[in-house]
C-alpha cells in the first residue's frame, strides 16, 4: 500500500469523523470503565463538560511502518496492507463502523497515546486465534464476536478475506 493510499484512507476517517454531531464525537475525557473513553489532551477539543465528556479531533497518526512491523514480529503474522495502511492514517477515537447485515461492524479507536494498545490487548486475548492463522481485529455488532483476517486465503495482494466468529459458535469450542 502506497503513501498515497495510506493518505486516502486518512481523509476517509476525516469525512467519516466530520459527519458526526459534536455529541456523537464526544467522549469521557478520563477513563470510566463503564464508558470506555479516555481522550489524550491534545486530542480534546475545548473544554471537559461538567459530566466529565469533551469532544475530540482526529488527528496525524504517530504510528510508523517500524511500529506495524515489531506488532507483526509479536504476533508471527503479517497484516494484510490496507490494514497496515488504516492503521497509520489517522490519530482517532472511532468507534469505527459500518452498517451490514442490520448490525454494525466495529473497529476500535487509534489514540495518540498507545495507538495499538487496543489492537496489542484483542490480539493477547486470542492467541488460539493467532495460532490457527486468524488475526482478530474488530467485533461484529455488539460483542456478538470477532471479525478476523483469515491468512490461509491470503491474495496476491496481500489482502485477506475477513471472517466473523459467532460468539455461540466459539463458547462451544474446547479451549
Amino acid at each position: 500500500m502506497t503513501r498515497e493510499e495510506a493518505e486516502a484512507i486518512g481523509r476517509r476517517i476525516e469525512a467519516y469523523a466530520a459527519a458526526l454531531e459534536p455529541h456523537q464525537r464526544s467522549l469521557p475525557a478520563e477513563p470510566v470503565w463503564e464508558e470506555g473513553g479516555d481522550v489524550p489532551p491534545e486530542m480534546r477539543v475545548g473544554e471537559v463538560d461538567h459530566w466529565g465528556w469533551v469532544e475530540w479531533r482526529v488527528m496525524p497518526s504517530a504510528v510508523t511502518p517500524a511500529d506495524v512491523d515489531a506488532l507483526e514480529e509479536e504476533i508471527g503474522h503479517t497484516l494484510p496492507p490496507s490494514f497496515r495502511a488504516y492503521l497509520m492514517a489517522r490519530a482517532h477515537l472511532l468507534d469505527f463502523g459500518t452498517r451490514r447485515f442490520n448490525n454494525q461492524l466495529l473497529l476500535f479507536g487509534l489514540p495518540t497515546r498507545d495507538p495499538l494498545g487496543g489492537l496489542r490487548d484483542l490480539l493477547g486475548e486470542c492467541p488460539a486465534f493467532l495460532r490457527a492463522g486468524l488475526i482478530p481485529f474488530g467485533d461484529f455488532g455488539d460483542g456478538w464476536g470477532p471479525l478476523c483476517f483469515d491468512t490461509h486465503r491470503r491474495g496476491p495482494d496481500g489482502e485477506c478475506p475477513i471472517l466473523w466468529l459467532d460468539h455461540e459458535d466459539l463458547a462451544r469450542l474446547e479451549p
